[in-house]
């Protein structure tokens, strides 16, 4: 006789925006298991578009995104200091576009700066 029934594939109710849900969890020790809440990490995708044009999707958990863009384009050297940027903004939409919230569009102050071109690797 199995300790946990089967259960259907899980779905949880996030709210728009939070980083962390709770959930009821089993943890299992010397042969006996125990019913808790936890908090689970949120994890969603991050469109970074530049000028309108996307240029990276990333996995985040929501929250202070405008800076994970900085950060993001400093280590990709498409900026080199942070007056290099003019704005840094969520995408506003029709509210029911399911992609408010998660993507940002970023205007940089010198049009002359742009996302270094990566070569494919070579064929071995």
């Amino acid at each position: 006789m199995p300790l946990l029934a089967p259960t259907p594939e899980l779905e949880l109710d996030v709210p728009k925006g939070a980083s962390a849900v709770s959930h009821t969890v089993v943890s299992f020790r010397d042969g006996t298991h125990i019913a808790r809440e936890d908090q689970l990490a949120v994890e969603e995708p991050l469109e970074i578009r530049l000028g309108g044009k996307s240029v990276a999707v990333t996995m985040r958990t929501p929250g202070h995104d405008e800076e994970l863009v900085a950060g993001f384009l400093l280590s990709e050297r498409v900026i080199e200091k942070s007056a290099d940027v003019d704005v840094i903004a969520h995408y506003t939409g029709p509210e029911d576009d399911p992609r408010i919230g998660n993507v940002i569009n970023v205007l940089l102050n010198s049009p002359g700066l742009a996302v270094p071109c990566r070569r494919p690797a070579p064929a071995e």
